[in-house]
């Protein structure tokens, strides 16, 4: 997941530096858009294991998916990262209901 945030990161950076965006906030709206999947699967790894059961891996994966979003914008919330940070980060599956949509469009 770091890998693919680093390297989303990198390319994000190139392709504002190329249109003339905001370069520092598309690198790091792109390097966080995996936090909140990062804290959905801590935080379903925990839930199983406290309920001592096991998910199946669809409804794992399609729960991570949900929460991912909202999980993301609390940590960049609480970390105090800018709107248009969070805003494309968060929305990176459907950037155009974004409202920076900027930093991603095509």
């Amino acid at each position: 997941m770091w890998r693919e945030a680093w390297l989303a990161g990198l390319w994000a950076k190139e392709i504002a530096r190329e249109r003339r965006k905001q370069v520092e906030s598309a690198f790091l709206a792109a390097l966080m858009h995996r936090t909140g999947a990062a804290l959905s699967l801590k935080i379903l790894s925990r839930f199983e294991a406290e309920q001592r059961t096991v998910m199946d891996a669809r409804s794992f994966a399609a729960l991570v998916v949900e929460f991912e979003p909202a999980f993301g914008r609390l940590l960049m919330s609480n970390w105090g990262l800018p709107g248009d940070v969070q805003d494309g980060a968060c929305n990176w599956r459907n950037y155009r209901e974004s409202s920076h949509s900027d930093l991603a469009a095509p």
